[in-house]
């Protein structure tokens, strides 16, 4: 059985579009559940930093790619990505 939101692509920018499609529905659906929890303080504290980190990291990084493969083209964003590893020794 599939999951409805990974869905195959065939080229980076439509991977990128895709997790931040998913990150979009983790927004809206965490927005849900905060709301349900407005006497469980505890729990909906914890969930309020995951919606942080789902709209300031993850939608914003995969935001900030798809702009720089939208301005760069395609083949220079990626020759720009091989030299940004960092080394691990």
């Amino acid at each position: 059985m599939r999951h409805r939101y990974l869905r195959p692509s065939l080229s980076l920018p439509e991977m990128l579009q895709s997790d931040l499609d998913i990150e979009y529905a983790v927004d809206a659906r965490l927005k849900t559940v905060i709301a349900l929890c407005e006497s469980d303080f505890v729990t909906r504290d914890m969930l309020v930093v995951l919606l942080e980190d789902t709209k300031t990291d993850h939608a914003h990084f995969l935001e900030q790619q798809l702009s720089l493969i939208k301005t760069m083209g395609l083949p220079n964003y990626l020759q720009a990505q091989i030299g940004s590893g960092q080394s691990t020794s």
